[in-house]
């Protein structure tokens, strides 16, 4: 029976090299290497997944927010990096989260797209709204708490030494994220998000890569 201790040993380690400097995530990926060959402890064993979603480095607000909506809806834990949205958590969770989040995403862009709207800030502001408006309907959908209480205990297992970043507050034109409540309030969501109390929202329509936190591949 493998050691728990050194499994969240382990696991801290694998988080430390996914988000420290270059000279720390060197050495705390060595570290969790060496301590998984000492105790022969395999990739599986560690338990921790996670979905990677490249996005520019001057990361857009709205979808920062469906990331963290999307983590919500999903009992996964939502991370921050350069360049990178990530879903931390079991393997279903970061399935669904993925897949949830480019659900939403393109429905998000189809609804901006037919309002015609003028301006990068004012598309954005859009955007959040709808990002709201999903939001609260999908509250309506039940078991949203049980994925929340699910997310927090992830969070407080194996990231408690990771700090999530809250968003940089800004202005928005309230007419325009008005009009985008009021339009992502109106996307389908009860066929993408089939809500089981234990799993998510899942729709089982198409295949995630779903890779082992953090990647392995330069090491195998």
């Amino acid at each position: 029976m493998i050691d728990e201790n050194i499994l969240s040993k382990i696991r801290k380690l694998f988080v430390l090299a996914d988000r420290g400097t270059d000279n720390e995530a060197d050495v705390a990926l060595k570290k969790a290497l060496e301590l998984m060959q000492a105790y022969g402890i395999a990739k599986d064993d560690i338990g921790i997944h996670r979905f990677n979603i490249p996005v520019p480095s001057r990361k857009e607000r709205w979808l920062c927010e469906l990331h963290y909506l999307c983590a919500q809806f999903s009992g996964t834990v939502p991370l921050l990096s350069y360049k990178i949205l990530t879903f931390a958590g079991d393997e279903i969770g970061v399935s669904v989260a993925g897949e949830l989040f480019f659900y939403l995403k393109g429905e998000i862009e189809r609804q901006a797209k037919n309002k015609k709207i003028k301006g990068r800030k004012l598309i954005n502001d859009f955007r959040i709204g709808c990002v709201i408006g999903i939001h609260e309907k999908m509250k309506e959908l039940g078991g949203w708490r049980d994925m929340q209480l699910k997310r927090k205990n992830f969070e407080s297992k194996y990231f408690s030494n990771v700090k999530i970043q809250p968003l940089n507050k800004r202005l928005v034109n309230d007419h325009f994220l008005n009009s985008g409540i009021a339009a992502g309030s109106g996307i389908n969501v009860s066929r993408q998000a089939g809500m089981k109390q234990a799993v998510g929202f899942l729709n089982g329509k198409k295949e995630m890569r779903i890779e082992n936190y953090p990647s392995f591949s330069a090491q195998d």
